[in-house]
């Protein structure tokens, strides 16, 4: 069954994941025939010292 991981920066509701979530898990058992059930999603939110760009992370701006 699909696992699937979403990184993400920090900051998005509940109900927000929520919507997601099911849109996607929706997408899963239309394209590949499984049932929802099996369908795992699986958010990693980012905070502000665990990324950043060109060098620098994004909490030190």
């Amino acid at each position: 069954m699909p696992v699937i991981t979403i990184q993400q920066i920090a900051g998005r509701t509940q109900q927000q994941k929520s919507e997601v979530m099911k849109k996607i898990t929706e997408a899963f058992v239309d394209v590949y025939q499984v049932p929802a059930e099996g369908v795992m999603i699986i958010f990693q939110d980012l905070q502000d010292e665990d990324w950043g760009r060109n060098g620098v992370l994004h909490s030190e701006k």
